[in-house]
């Protein structure tokens, strides 16, 4: 739990402090290391997954200078929890299928949200020289991010078919992913007085989308590589 939250509360203030911006409603930047709680979560449990989320983003958070968001904070912890539950279920492949139809579902109802709401302004985007104020509509690539994540989460379920462990770590992690970010951006709407739409095409896809890209190319490297580790140490 220690090592999970440290790790990612290191690597979060790195790609916080190097503001990898995603054009978003707020402050979202581009977070690799969210595969690190998507990863205790599934090797370690549920309990490991949540602790290493939600200290790893608080403490992050703190040191980058951005300030706290406890919505935020609670969305990666749940990020983890969910990754760490195939361990409830005895047919982890077949747990797997039902979270990508749950996934599937959760990925075209936001994308269609967004193709009808494209208008929702991006308020992070600032370009005096155009006289631009935060007033550019949220960008196509944003707004289909979270469907280019899945179709890539998809790819590595039936790439990986023979390899459970990759393919559970990877499906649970998305459901996570978007149950956790999810909550935090939906949270906004009574704290910070957005509107449904604003939160889920404002937050919610900047946000989750570029996740779900990392969570599809560095969860497996991650899993195979642990795996690698125990096999040499004899687990």
């Amino acid at each position: 739990m220690a090592i999970g939250a440290a790790l990612y509360a290191v690597f979060s203030w790195f790609f916080n402090a190097t503001v990898f911006v995603v054009p978003s409603l707020s402050q979202v930047a581009l977070r690799p290391a969210v595969a690190i709680p998507m990863f205790f979560g599934y090797a370690f449990g549920p309990v490991v997954g949540f602790f290493t989320g939600i200290v790893g983003n608080t403490f992050g958070d703190a040191i980058s200078g951005f300030g706290l968001s406890p919505q935020w904070s609670v969305g990666n912890g749940l990020i983890g929890f969910i990754a760490g539950l195939p361990a409830l279920f005895s047919d982890r492949k077949r747990s797997a299928n039902a979270v990508l139809w749950i996934g599937g579902v959760l990925t075209a109802l936001a994308t269609v949200l967004y193709f009808m709401n494209s208008s929702e302004t991006n308020m992070m985007f600032f370009d005096p020289a155009r006289d631009v104020y935060g007033d550019q509509p949220i960008a196509l690539t944003a707004g289909i991010s979270v469907l280019i994540g899945f179709i890539l989460v998809l790819a590595v379920r039936f790439g990986f078919g023979k390899n459970v462990d990759v393919a559970a770590a990877v499906t649970w992690g998305m459901l996570g992913n978007l149950i956790g970010i999810g909550y935090a951006a939906l949270s906004d709407i009574w704290i910070n007085g957005y509107s449904f739409v604003t939160a889920i095409v404002g937050e919610f896809l900047p946000a989750a989308g570029p996740n779900l890209i990392f969570a599809a190319i560095l969860v497996p490297l991650l899993v195979v590589a642990y795996a690698a580790v125990q096999k040499q140490s004899g687990r």
